[in-house]
């Protein structure tokens, strides 16, 4: 049986929100702790609008990101990856990039996302944005310094295909 003791408000709304997702048990033990810290339903519900609206205006804010001949804006990496197998979601986080020409210049922002898991890479490519912003968050310069490394690394070695194909002919 699961303990909630531990978990904020914030934490136990949230848990509440998502209560179709819990196990039997995981939602007894759930009514337990809100009938303990005196939570309604209609506090869930308060919290569930004001989660709808925060990830309503983040999606704004951030709007959808696009690129046009190599140069816009991109989400790149994913570390944290959780996959739901009942609801055949992910979550995980990511670093929105502003890219020039392919490379990724400067990062914009990291966002945790929620969305339905694409099966196969055509899927990956032609299928419309469908995340849901879960979270801001603060930057992860591991993710960005590796991100840099990589397109450093592919320029490197489009640079030495380019001198080969130069001497070679």
């Amino acid at each position: 049986m699961p303990d909630y003791e531990r978990l904020t408000d914030d934490e136990v709304l949230a848990l509440a929100n998502e209560r179709q997702d819990l196990t039997v048990d995981a939602q007894a033990a759930l009514d337990v702790e809100l009938r303990r810290r005196s939570i309604s339903p209609n506090d869930i519900q308060d919290y569930q609008a004001k989660t709808v609206q925060l990830n309503e205006t983040e999606v704004r804010n951030i709007g959808i990101p696009t690129t046009f001949k190599g140069t816009g804006r991109k989400f790149l990496g994913k570390t944290n990856y959780q996959y739901n197998a009942l609801s055949d979601s992910e979550e995980f986080d990511t670093t929105l990039w502003f890219l020039l020409l392919l490379f990724p210049l400067f990062p914009l922002g990291a966002y945790r996302l929620h969305r339905q898991r694409r099966e196969n890479w055509w899927q990956r490519i032609m299928a419309a944005p469908d995340f849901v912003v879960v979270d801001k968050l603060s930057r992860n310069w591991e993710q960005i310094l590796g991100t840099w490394i990589k397109a450093a690394a592919v320029l490197f070695l489009l640079r030495l295909i380019m001198v080969w194909l130069v001497y070679r002919t």
